[in-house]
């Protein structure tokens, strides 16, 4: 009898104890898609300001290719592996998003500074032609003084 409810114990354990780790699997799937989908949408954000973007498509490669690796783990019921794999998408997103504002930061000003550009050159360029203009016309008008 002792046995029989020994080994029951160790069987109910040995449930609960893979139930944690389906959980946490799950608990750390969902963590590194919710991380993965906010990174991809300030990716978006930074591209749409003008920014390169080439190393956060790379990062946001790495980490698809992890949590797919994780997702296919926990379909097989390897939970600790699945854990792992998501961790390690989360992992290779850390500092992500402080990196991409940065680069849409940076793309902003840049295009603030050749907006400016742009104004003071146009607005050179026209006090050139007007300048011109008026020497010009004032050559012309000189010489038609001149010959009457």
């Amino acid at each position: 009898m002792f046995l029989l409810t020994l080994t029951l114990c160790f069987m109910l354990s040995a449930v609960a104890v893979a139930r944690a780790a389906q959980e946490d699997a799950s608990s750390a799937l969902a963590s590194a898609r919710d991380t993965l989908v906010q990174c991809y949408s300030v990716a978006c954000d930074a591209e749409a300001a003008g920014a390169n973007i080439t190393e956060l498509q790379n990062r946001l490669n790495v980490a698809g290719a992890l949590l797919s690796h994780a997702e296919l783990a926990f379909s097989q019921g390897d939970y600790e592996s699945a854990a792992s794999l998501a961790f390690q998408a989360r992992g290779a997103l850390d500092g992500f998003i402080a990196q991409a504002d940065s680069l849409r930061a940076s793309a902003a000003e840049a295009r603030s500074w050749d907006f400016r550009i742009n104004i003071v050159g146009s607005a050179v360029a026209s006090v050139a032609i007007l300048a011109a203009g008026a020497g010009v016309w004032h050559v012309l008008k000189r010489r038609s003084n001149d010959g009457a």
